[in-house]
């Protein structure tokens, strides 16, 4: 059977079970299998697919018939221009968390030998492009970053290794155990006089646990719940990062925590105000995404 055929054939397959981007699912996937890009695999409509690759890409189509998110499937995603490694262990690099990158990269551009901590750190997606943009451009910094999940720090190590990062350490640590650097503190790269960051960034889990119903099924049966879903409107872990980071950043350090609606940052102004945290921080200042929605929360240390 022609690769057209089987195309055909496959997209009709996911349609009937009700995945809404059969045609787009079916091409990267089968993409995927043949190691082409989408342009390439129209190259091949023509061509009759090897045994093997068919049994693979049957293999494939069957596990996003049940909702598996095809990142999940090849075993990749991409993320600001680099190709990540992910699995189940790990969540998957959105589009928007880009953001959180480029407005960490214009605040880092000019800095001398800046010192970045990243939490809840998943895949290491955010503190990887921001070490190989800022080696891209030529300036020497220095990062951590941790997660409660040794299986996601595992992740995280290969695609440090991917892209040759040496400068960012891992370590597993419970957030709300506290932030101390104690577990870290035998890496030579960690300034040991001088433990202040210029910057944190954080992506914790801040899916309100009420909102579990309403999740998609392709993040709700795959993607896991420790990295997504949190207590107290979903602001449980965000309330502890600004509590914290204010002890760890140095004076006009910024801290930026990605959240999940304009109704969390109505929370978030509230606890902040109640808490009197104006004495140690700027007023909090949210960050639009795409969707003109306030997605992330700009802290600077006073």
């Amino acid at each position: 059977m022609k690769i057209r055929e089987i195309l055909r054939e496959a997209t009709g397959n996911l349609a009937k079970n009700g995945i809404d981007s059969a045609t787009i699912d079916a091409k990267v996937l089968l993409a995927f299998v043949l190691d082409v890009d989408t342009t390439g695999l129209i190259m091949k409509y023509e061509d009759e697919l090897e045994k093997e690759k068919l049994r693979r890409f049957e293999e494939a189509i069957n596990a996003r018939k049940t909702n598996c998110p095809i990142a999940y499937i090849t075993g990749h995603r991409e993320f600001y221009s680099l190709d990540f490694i992910v699995n189940k262990n790990v969540l998957i690099p959105r589009p928007e968390t880009e953001i959180l990158v480029e407005k960490s990269l214009e605040f880092l551009k000019g800095k001398n030998h800046p010192q970045i901590l990243d939490i809840c750190t998943g895949s290491g997606n955010i503190p990887i492009a921001i070490c190989h943009e800022t080696k891209e451009r030529g300036q020497d910094v220095t990062a951590v970053a941790f997660d409660i999940s040794q299986e996601a720090l595992d992740v995280a190590e290969l695609n440090k290794k991917k892209y040759e990062i040496e400068n960012l350490t891992f370590f597993q640590h419970d957030l709300f155990k506290g932030l101390s650097f104690d577990s870290a503190q035998d890496d030579s790269r960690i300034n040991q006089e001088d433990k202040l960051f210029d910057l944190i960034t954080a992506n914790p889990p801040y899916v309100p646990m009420e909102d579990k119903p309403s999740i998609a099924p392709d993040v709700i049966d795959y993607e896991p719940h420790i990295a997504l879903f949190e207590d107290d409107n979903g602001c449980r872990a965000i309330f502890k990062i600004i509590a914290e980071a204010e002890k760890l950043l140095k004076k006009e350090g910024l801290l930026l925590i990605e959240i999940s609606s304009n109704k969390q940052s109505e929370y978030i102004e509230d606890w902040f105000q109640k808490n009197d945290l104006d004495q140690s921080y700027s007023t909090p200042f949210f960050i639009k995404d795409y969707a003109d929605i306030s997605r992330f929360l700009r802290l600077t240390k006073k």
